[in-house]
């Protein structure tokens, strides 16, 4: 349920960002650049995806909860989206974003 309202807040933070109407107004030249084609498309695409996955598994490992097979069926589904989560952060030392973490 968290991360539900994460993605909820997020999906707020990034309609209200400047970054992402630039992104959308200036679709052919903002693909070029790196910070903000990361930020105005594959940050909020990788998120929504792993959130939208983590409903999926949470979904499926009803039909497994009575036997051996869940935990290592979940498990090894949320290593993969907890990967995918880790590696869209925009990170201070990532070289997709070269933002601060503090402003």
């Amino acid at each position: 349920m968290i991360f539900n309202i994460q993605l909820l807040l997020g999906w707020m933070l990034y309609l209200q960002s400047p970054m992402v109407a630039y992104f959308f107004k200036e679709i052919p030249k903002s693909i070029k650049l790196r910070e903000v084609r990361f930020f105005g498309l594959e940050h909020v695409t990788m998120m929504s995806i792993s959130i939208v996955w983590m409903n999926i598994c949470s979904f499926q490992i009803k039909k497994y909860i009575d036997s051996k097979k869940g935990f290592s069926f979940l498990w090894k589904r949320y290593i993969w989206i907890c990967l995918f989560i880790l590696a869209s952060i925009p990170w201070s030392f990532s070289p997709l974003t070269s933002r601060p973490n503090w402003r």
